[in-house]
């Protein structure tokens, strides 16, 4: 009940924060900085909310207290969340215009052809599954579930266009960002805080440290290594992504760069090579020789 009531609203809240008609009219830098402080009140809140459902135990007053919370998130966005965001006034609306025109990219398609792309993803994991455990029973090790999909796809793009057989790309790229909207929520979801409450202050002492060393890194290693320009910025975006969560944060990452500054062809093709494909072989090699060394 408190999921489903959370992504109800959730859904809304970036169209809430950047209509400039029916919302508060925000820019893509002021959603940012919201997006941002509520991961971090959110990541505050976690353990006291675990901490309160433990408590309650019985699921009877479980299920009242989550009633309750989930019918005042109305009250409290209409007048106290939104007075706050508006408090400081919000970005001219010719600047807001230019920006969400911007960020508005459309195309024109059908429904075959997403039903195609959807078909050709399919057809990706079906095979690609298979694929997985065969490269498995072959070397002895084990490889994530999804690299077999990722080198079919590969051989399926580049046939296609051998072939001269159309390609919905667009359609792909829509579906693409929709599944990863969808487990980024999911695993964010999945997380239970609550129950490292303990050792909350190593953990963000940890995350802290985590930080400085990869924007250290990223700065003085990568971005110098990778051409100092702009297709070096983006995949350092990429790799300051993929070095904090995994490959689906990297891509997130460059998104929202390619997005406001324009496209990098370079960085889309080494970050999700390299991050979610040749790290794989690589890790699977290096963790099973370290196992065997040390154990």
């Amino acid at each position: 009940m408190f999921f489903c009531s959370w992504g109800i609203w959730w859904s809304f809240f970036s169209r809430w924060l950047t209509d400039p008609t029916h919302g508060l009219g925000m820019s893509s830098a002021e959603q940012g900085q919201i997006y941002s402080i509520n991961s971090l009140a959110t990541l505050v809140i976690m353990f006291v909310y675990g901490t309160i459902q433990d408590q309650l135990g019985i699921k009877r007053k479980l299920v009242i207290f989550i009633s309750a919370v989930a019918a005042c998130v109305g009250p409290f966005v209409q007048f106290v969340y939104q007075p706050m965001l508006t408090a400081g006034g919000t970005t001219p609306s010719a600047a807001l215009a230019t920006d969400v025109a911007s960020e508005d990219e459309r195309f024109i398609s059908d429904s075959p052809r997403f039903v195609k792309g959807f078909m050709l993803l399919l057809l990706a994991v079906g095979i690609g599954n298979q694929v997985s455990v065969w490269l498995t029973a072959l070397t002895g090790l084990t490889f994530p579930a999804y690299i077999g999909a990722m080198l079919v796809a590969v051989v399926v793009r580049n046939m296609m266009d051998g072939v001269h057989v159309s390609y919905p790309a667009e359609e792909i790229d829509t579906m693409g960002n929709m599944f990863l909207s969808i487990f980024l929520a999911m695993a964010l979801a999945g997380l239970k805080l609550w129950e490292l409450i303990d050792l909350a202050m190593p953990m963000v002492i940890c995350l802290v440290l985590q930080c400085v060393v990869m924007f250290l890194f990223s700065y003085f290693v990568v971005f110098n290594v990778m051409g100092r320009n702009y297709d070096a910025a983006v995949m350092t975006a990429g790799f300051i992504g993929f070095a904090m969560g995994a490959t689906s944060n990297a891509m997130a990452n460059m998104q929202v760069v390619t997005k406001k500054y324009g496209p990098s062809p370079v960085a889309y093709f080494a970050i999700p090579m390299v991050g979610g494909m040749f790290i794989d072989f690589f890790n699977a090699v290096l963790i099973a020789a370290n196992i065997g060394w040390w154990t």
